[in-house]
């Protein structure tokens, strides 16, 4: 594993773990004020879920899809990129302004909507939520917005560390409404008439204003990203159309997963109030999400950064090789988590509900996801991938021709007894991941030519190997302790679950990174190497034969790919780098000519970040350094490029080094023979040749 990746991921997964730690007590600080099964939760998790299901798809979708690899592209720009951003925020502001306000004034057709299955009691109480609730749209876009910029720009960290003011401001909110009018933990203490005004707008009110200050705290660091905002209508001519055209399919993706959503809550609401619905769904996919917002979206998005770079430089070798070790970095950690928090299910879900109804509605539904863990986390990662070839189209029709299934399975779920409809609603969310997944990676496999799978198989065939064997002894430890008994320790209180969960998942740890040792892992030798370093202890690193059979068949796959500059330098040519639109090639061949050019510019513009991250030693990293500057030019005070990740590239550079160092002396010495006054004649004799290349 690259470090330049590791630090980068590192710096994300620091602030999402706690971001995510301060969520799980934000969740279980709302399921002791209002319950998880009852009309009170399951009334504010609707009215809640609504401005974060349309943030969800625009961050997953229409942001990352078209501005990491737009703001990567003007950076190059003369002004680095600064009237381009400008005015893609004013737009931004503009549109999700717009949309905010029609959501709010028309919150009572979308709670009708999307609460179809709700008496006229229970969609009024949804309604006062969601008035309440639907300015967080504005504001969660917003923050997808500048984080996403920040991104590209190549400051990871706030993006990241962000939503940790949102889940304290969140959680002053909730303690405050608990002191003012009391708790009521089981849910059943609070009817519909029993909320008031002034107790939904606390609610309610606090949400908002937690989102609010999470989106508000990126701002503070846009100077150090190299920014001055300032609002500019003027669209024309920054290149925003091949964003809008971007945008475009995945506005109809958008439209897809909303249809998706809303059968999806309507089915859940079937059971609102009188068995587990959306709180409990919310509830069980928090910890299902946790694995996967922590481990997988961290890694991906370092990754995304490098694949955009390296589609906009023309390097498929490149992109190739991040999409292959970004599949195997994640799957090593998450292969161990779905085993993991399965064996755990049933003292987590006794973390946020006090019932035993409650406790098993959560563990099942959690479980349900858990099938779905890794191509979940897969999907999101090739998303990724052709987010970076700018290829929207795709994955709209991918959508479009799964959808129908998808709706039939959640329709089947809702004909099962209410008390598992949720179970089946996870349960379909795994089933389409996998499918949608298998059908992504197909279309790739054919763009490309050629992709890593014997590779990433034989990884994730150790990876499940390890995790099989280190699940037994823990299976065996939390029968003991009476996980599966009513009156068991795990389920006797928060405490004591927590103490169950702890015991679980250190057991499991305890036997499945040993193993994967054993067994040769190169993921695992690789990331565990340098920490052992630290400690100084002498790992020794993958075994030769493993690292000799890893680059033997890195060399097999990228010896099916034309190099970078015959893909630049032929565009008539066939190629398998057939990956962008045209427009978007004739892009990457413009700038590719005025190489130079761009990279004086980008000196000038990105040498503070590049300072900055040389003086911390942790920033200067390929993963956080490569967004704002993606090619490895020499710049004072840091000096470094990206380091080779092959021996085949070691070799390349120790052969341009001999080049460019004979090609050097041989103009010092014509230079030299210059100054004595010698002729022209002379030229070629006593003089170092160059090395053919």
């Amino acid at each position: 594993m690259a470090q330049g990746i590791a630090r980068a991921s590192a710096l994300l997964a620091s602030g999402t773990m706690v971001s995510r730690v301060l969520g799980f007590v934000k969740a279980i600080v709302i399921a002791q004020t209002i319950g998880v099964i009852g009309v009170s939760a399951d009334a504010f998790a609707g009215a809640n879920q609504l401005p974060s299901n349309i943030y969800s798809i625009i961050s997953v979708g229409l942001l990352n899809a078209v501005i990491v690899p737009q703001v990567v592209k003007a950076a190059r720009h003369e002004d680095g990129g600064q009237l381009y951003v400008n005015r893609l925020v004013t737009l931004a502001m503009v549109l999700l302004g717009g949309l905010t306000i029609l959501a709010t004034v028309g919150a009572p057709i979308i709670g009708a909507l999307y609460g179809a299955s709700l008496s006229s009691e229970q969609l009024g109480l949804l309604v006062a939520f969601a008035y309440w609730c639907m300015p967080q749209i504005f504001f969660y876009g917003m923050y997808a917005v500048l984080g996403e910029i920040l991104n590209a720009r190549g400051l990871f960290g706030p993006f990241a560390w962000a939503p940790v003011i949102n889940n304290v401001v969140g959680i002053a909110g909730l303690l405050l409404f608990s002191s003012v009018f009391g708790a009521d933990p089981t849910g059943d203490g609070r009817n519909i008439d029993s909320w008031d005004p002034t107790m939904i707008a606390m609610l309610g009110g606090t949400a908002t204003i937690g989102v609010a200050m999470q989106t508000i705290v990126l701002l503070f660091f846009w100077r150090r990203a190299g920014l001055r905002f300032g609002l500019d209508f003027q669209f024309r001519g920054t290149g925003l159309g091949q964003v809008g055209r971007l945008a475009g399919w995945t506005l109809g993706m958008l439209l897809i997963m909303q249809l998706a959503g809303l059968v999806e809550t309507i089915v859940a609401n079937v059971a609102f109030g009188r068995a587990a619905s959306i709180a409990a769904m919310q509830n069980a996919f928090l910890i299902f999400a946790l694995p996967h917002a922590v481990i997988a979206v961290s890694i991906a998005t370092a990754f995304f950064t490098r694949m955009s770079a390296a589609v906009s430089d023309g390097r498929p070798k490149d992109f190739i090789r991040d999409l292959s070790e970004g599949s195997r970095l994640i799957g090593m950690f998450l292969v161990f988590s779905g085993f993991g928090l399965a064996l755990v299910s049933v003292p987590f879900a006794r973390i946020f509900a006090s019932t035993d109804a409650g406790i098993n509605s959560i563990a099942m539904t959690l479980v349900a996801f858990l099938i779905g863990l890794i191509p979940f986390s897969g999907l999101f990662l090739v998303q990724r991938a052709f987010y970076a070839l700018e290829d929207t189209r795709t994955m709209f029709f991918v959508f479009l021709f799964t959808v129908p299934l998808h709706i039939f399975g959640m329709a089947l779920a809702a004909i099962g007894p209410f008390e598992l409809i949720v179970v089946g609603l996870a349960l379909m969310q795994s089933i389409m991941s996998t499918l949608r997944l298998a059908i992504l990676l197909f279309i790739l496999r054919k763009r490309m030519g050629q992709l890593d799978f014997a590779n990433i198989a034989r990884s994730y065939l150790r990876f499940t190997i390890a995790a099989v064997a280190a699940a037994v002894p823990a299976l065996l430890v939390m029968f003991l302790l009476g996980t599966f008994q009513e009156d068991g320790f795990p389920r006797s209180g928060i405490f004591q679950a927590l103490i169950s969960c702890a015991i679980g998942a250190g057991v499991m740890a305890l036997f499945y990174f040993p193993l994967l040792w054993l067994l040769k892992s190169t993921e695992f030798r690789g990331f565990a190497g340098p920490v052992l370093a630290r400690f100084g202890i002498k790992s020794g690193g993958p075994s030769d034969a493993a690292r000799r059979e890893e680059e033997a068949l890195d060399e097999d796959m990228l010896a099916n790919f034309p190099d970078s500059a015959a893909v630049s330098g032929n565009d008539s040519a066939p190629t398998p780098w057939n990956l962008a639109s045209e427009d978007a090639d004739a892009e990457v061949s413009e700038d590719r000519r005025q190489a130079e050019e761009q990279e004086k510019r980008e000196e000038r513009v990105n040498a503070a970040s590049w300072a900055f991250g040389g003086a911390t030693e942790d920033l200067s990293t390929a993963g956080i350094i490569l967004p704002m500057h993606t090619r490895t030019t020499e710049i004072p005070k840091v000096g470094r490029q990206e380091p080779p990740r092959t021996r085949r590239e070691r070799r390349e550079e120790e052969r341009r080094a001999v080049i460019e160092l004979a090609a050097r002396r041989e103009e010092e010495a014509r230079l030299a023979r210059e100054a004595r006054g010698e002729t022209d004649e002379l030229n070629g004799r006593g003089s170092t040749p160059r090395p053919k290349e």
